[in-house]
C-alpha cells in the first residue's frame, strides 16, 4: 500500500462480533494525496476518514534546554495554541552524553526527564 501513496500502513488484529477474528487495516496519508484502495469483496465497510492535528514543534529555541549532571539537553516541545502539550528529550542530545560519561542512555534520557 506505500506504493500507492501511503505514508504508513498497519494492521491491527481485532475480535469482532461472535468472537470472529478480523484485521482493522490503517492507512495514513496527505489530504492532498489520497490513497487509491484496490476494491475488493473484503471491504465490507466504507473507508473512515479522520483528520490528524499537527503540533507546531520547537526544536531547542528559548527554553528548550534543560541543565542535567550530563550536560545541558535539549528537547522537543510540541506546542497547540500557544501552550506545551508535550515534550521530551530530543535522541541525539541523549546519546552523546551517554557515551561520553559512559552510563546508559536510559540514565541520562530520566535524568532530562526528571529535571524538566
Amino acid at each position: 500500500m506505500l506504493v500507492a501513496g501511503a505514508l504508513d500502513t498497519f494492521y491491527t488484529p481485532v475480535y469482532m462480533k461472535e468472537n470472529f477474528k478480523g484485521t482493522l487495516v490503517t492507512v495514513l496519508s496527505l489530504p492532498e494525496r489520497p490513497v487509491k484502495l484496490k476494491k475488493s469483496s473484503y471491504w465490507k465497510q466504507p473507508l473512515l476518514e479522520y483528520e490528524r492535528g499537527d503540533l507546531q514543534k520547537d526544536f531547542g529555541k528559548g527554553n528548550c534546554c534543560i541543565k542535567t549532571p550530563y550536560g545541558t539537553i535539549r528537547f522537543k516541545q510540541g506546542v497547540m495554541d500557544g501552550r506545551v502539550i508535550r515534550q521530551f528529550p530530543e535522541y541525539e542530545n541523549v546519546k552523546d552524553p551517554a557515551r561520553k560519561h559512559e552510563v546508559p542512555f536510559y540514565e541520562v534520557y530520566s535524568a532530562a526527564l526528571t529535571s524538566l
